[in-house]
This record gives C-alpha cells, sequence and structure tokens, in this order.
C-alpha cells in the first residue's frame, strides 16, 4: 500500500510476507515517508528488524547516520550536496565520531575534534563540518534517538579578502586564453555564474533577442540538479556578449561540452584556466575570482548592493556586503548633509 497522510501524520503502510507495518514517518512529508519506506523494505529483505533493535540512547553516530543519510538528507537534499556530505562523513566524522554513542558526543569531543581538523583543515572547511555534525544531532534529537542536543560552537571564520581583476587585468587575461576557455572566462566575467552554473548552461537559455540569460541549473561533480539556493534568476546580456556568443546559436545543447558533447570536466578545464592566467602573469586564482571580479566592477561603477545580491543570487545579503567598501563612499557623502 502507499504511503499515506493520517491525522497530519506521513507514514509507512506496507506488506512484507504476509505481515502488515504501518510507521510514523520521522520525516513527515510525502517524499520523506516514501523514503523511509523504501529504507524500511530494504531492510526487510536484507532479514534485517525493520525496527531498531538498540535503544536510542544506544545508538552510535555511525548507525544513525545510515538512517539520516536515508530518510532524510537524499530526500531533502540536491545530489551534489548528498555526495558533499557522504564525502565529508566518511573522510572526517566517521572516523572521529563513528563509534561513540550519540549521547556521548558532547562539546568536550566536538572542541576536541575542531582541534584535531584544525591542523589540516581552513577554518571554513572546519565550520562546514561542524554544521553538518550540527543538523544530524538535531535530527537525532527530533526523532527521538537522542535526548537533548549538546552545545556546539560552531568555529569562527574570519572573513578571508577575496581577488579580484581590474579592467586590464580581465583583457590581459582574455588575451592569454584561447578558444573554448577563452568563451567561458568571458561569460564568467560579464554575468558573475558560478562555475557548476557556467557549465549548465544550455543554448535555449541564452535570450539573444531579449537579451536575457536564465540560470535555472548547476552541475557539481558531474551530477546536474538546481542553482545553489534552489531558485531560478535572469542575468541581462551586455550587448558585447550578444554579438560573442550570437554566431555560435544551437538551437539545443550545452553551451560548453568536452569534446564529445558530455559535462565540463572541472579538473581538466582548470588546467587551462591556470595556463590562461600564467600566460597573463597573473597569479591563478580560479573560477571564483572571476564572479568577484563581475560583483566588483559592478559595486566600483555605483550599482547598488541589492542589485548585486539579485545578479549574484546571493541568498543572505550579508555574503554581497563583502563588496559594498567598493562602491563610492555613501557614508562620507550622508555626513555632508549635514554641513
Amino acid at each position: 500500500m502507499p504511503t499515506r497522510k493520517i491525522h497530519n501524520k506521513w507514514s509507512t503502510d506496507f506488506r512484507y510476507h504476509g505481515k502488515r507495518y504501518r510507521i510514523k514517518s520521522p520525516i513527515n512529508t510525502k517524499a520523506g515517508a516514501q523514503a523511509y519506506e523504501n529504507l524500511l523494505l530494504t531492510k526487510a529483505i536484507k532479514g534485517e528488524p525493520i525496527k531498531p533493535t538498540a535503544t536510542p540512547k544506544e545508538m552510535t553516530l555511525m548507525d544513525f547516520s545510515d538512517i539520516w543519510f536515508n530518510s532524510y538528507v537524499k530526500a531533502n537534499n540536491r545530489p551534489s550536496e548528498i555526495l558533499r556530505k557522504k564525502s565529508v562523513f566518511a573522510n572526517s566524522l566517521i572516523p572521529f565520531f563513528g563509534q561513540m554513542p550519540l549521547k556521548e558526543i558532547n562539546n568536550k569531543k566536538v572542541e576536541e575534534f575542531k582541534a584535531f581538523r584544525l591542523k589540516s583543515i581552513s577554518g571554513k572547511t572546519l565550520r562546514n563540518e561542524v554544521s553538518m555534525l550540527s543538523t544530524c544531532l538535531k535530527t537525532a534529537v527530533e526523532w527521538g534517538y537522542l535526548d537533548a542536543l549538546p552545545l556546539i560552537k560552531m568555529p569562527k571564520v574570519p572573513q578571508n579578502d577575496f581577488k579580484w581583476l581590474k579592467e586590464d587585468e580581465c583583457l590581459m587575461l582574455l588575451q592569454a586564453a584561447e578558444g573554448k576557455i577563452k568563451d567561458m572566462i568571458f561569460l564568467a566575467m560579464k554575468t558573475g555564474m558560478r562555475f557548476g552554473e557556467l557549465i549548465a548552461i544550455t543554448w535555449p537559455d541564452m535570450d539573444f533577442e531579449n537579451k536575457r540569460l536564465t540560470v535555472n541549473k548547476s552541475i557539481v561533480l558531474g551530477v546536474s540538479g538546481p542553482t545553489k539556493n534552489g531558485k531560478i534568476r535572469y542575468i541581462p546580456l551586455t550587448d558585447s556578449v550578444c554579438e560573442h556568443f550570437k554566431g555560435m546559436k544551437k538551437k539545443s545543447g550545452l553551451v560548453f561540452h568536452e569534446d564529445g558533447g558530455g559535462f565540463i570536466h572541472q579538473k581538466n578545464i582548470n588546467y587551462h584556466l591556470g595556463r590562461a592566467y600564467l600566460k597573463a602573469g597573473l597569479p591563478p586564482w580560479g573560477w571564483h575570482t572571476l564572479r568577484h571580479t563581475f560583483a566588483s566592477h559592478l559595486a566600483c561603477k555605483g550599482a547598488s548592493i541589492l542589485a548585486i545580491k539579485e545578479l549574484l543570487g546571493h541568498t543572505d545579503i550579508k555574503t554581497t556586503m563583502r563588496y559594498a567598501h567598493l562602491g563610492p563612499n555613501i557614508t562620507t557623502e550622508t555626513m555632508k548633509l549635514l554641513s
């Protein structure tokens, strides 16, 4: 039988070997209940007990992470984010916390983990790992596997200065590049797209008649999915971009692709970008520098922070505020009103 909603609660409802199982889903959505039902059926087919044999307080992080991934992560995250979380758990969180019962993961253990990891990773990476652990444990509390969420202090990450190219440096980089890599650099500079969005653009997304680019998907780790914030955004195309790409227009297909037509491999394209930076006499700052360059040029020319936020697709304006200092000195002009 299908999953069903009873008294505003989604539940699994299926039969296996003549026995009916109706179990409330830990995620109160239809997709969550379906994912949970698939997990229970898989356990039954393997001959495993459908209900946990361990008491909630005895369950380890390794045990619970399997349940969490199959019931929560797969139902609520993009494919690329699922892969990223699996990597973090497999390479970082499970080796350190995996055999610990959930109830033993406390503030002291988390601080020990932070001190250990900071020997080999950046503060920003550590913050992402601790955030994933916190989300996992929060779910364990909501599902009744853990009594209370431990006090977890998120690592403080100082805002680093970002790199961006001046107009003459942009010209130098474009002159040093050739072919496909040159086209990619040019479009990145003129639109501020993330790399994953750039390699996911298709010809129908580029509307030269209305001079508008639709950004509605992203490719991460070879997997196509929605944009980072899950929203569609529209970027006006400049005359120079329309002139550059209009002659290449096709009815369908990726704008940028491998010779065989498949998704661009970032490792390969990064090599060619690095060579272009080197030939131009510039540090190999990578693709994200081109996104910073787009936003910085707009800020320098007086564009509003709200407009830049929308063009970049930021969820939080705090992220966009890093460019505010590049614009005209608004506070100075404001204070002149008092003179």
